[in-house]
């Protein structure tokens, strides 16, 4: 058995549901309220948070903050663009500054230089690269992530012993989702 990662965003996956469905790939890490045609186990919670230069300093950020400045984004078709976009309307915010960005990288660089600001998940910032400081915004917000497979395929074991393995790494990390149960694990499941 072999475990390959890819990057399901790319133009040849379409993305993680898209992924799956197609046989893609058997399993895949997706925000759960955007992929209801697969069988989900609930991963996390990931917060999205403010980024700016560390200059900016460690107080509140305003509303302000996001509709003054460059604010800059993965590209439109992006589910965390389209979730930005809808918290920043749902708070009043214009979002006339937006600038799309296809890599992180290139958005934390810019931000980095004080050429405008961003709004990631916490896990894309990971480690937190230096001269940049990441705030929670005004409001929370968040996107559920879920490993999510085929429904029929969800009972197979090496999708079940996939799934609670991922589950119990993230547990001992402390990054799952409060309301997950623990599962106990017996005997090695993945070598």
């Amino acid at each position: 058995m072999s475990v390959s990662l890819i990057d399901s965003e790319s133009e040849s996956c379409g993305g993680g549901t898209r992924a799956v469905l197609s046989g893609h790939s058997d399993a895949a890490v997706v925000v759960e309220d955007e992929s209801t045609e697969l069988h989900l186990t609930p991963l996390a919670q990931d917060e999205y948070l403010f980024v700016a230069p560390a200059s900016r300093g460690t107080h509140g950020v305003t509303l302000s903050e996001l509709s003054t400045q460059a604010l800059y984004l993965p590209p439109e078709r992006d589910s965390c663009h389209l979730r930005v976009l809808r918290y920043l309307a749902s708070q009043g915010v214009s979002t006339a500054g937006v600038f799309p960005i296809t890599q992180d990288s290139v958005t934390l660089g810019l931000v980095s230089h004080g050429l405008g600001v961003t709004v990631m998940p916490r896990l894309a910032l990971l480690p937190l690269p230096p001269g940049l400081v990441a705030l929670p915004l005004p409001q929370p917000l968040m996107r559920p992530l879920a490993l999510g497979v085929l429904p029929h395929r969800a009972g197979l074991p090496i999708i079940r012993a996939f799934t609670a393995t991922l589950v119990a790494s993230l547990r001992s990390r402390a990054i799952t989702r409060p309301e997950l149960p623990a599962q106990p694990l017996s005997g090695p499941l993945l070598h």
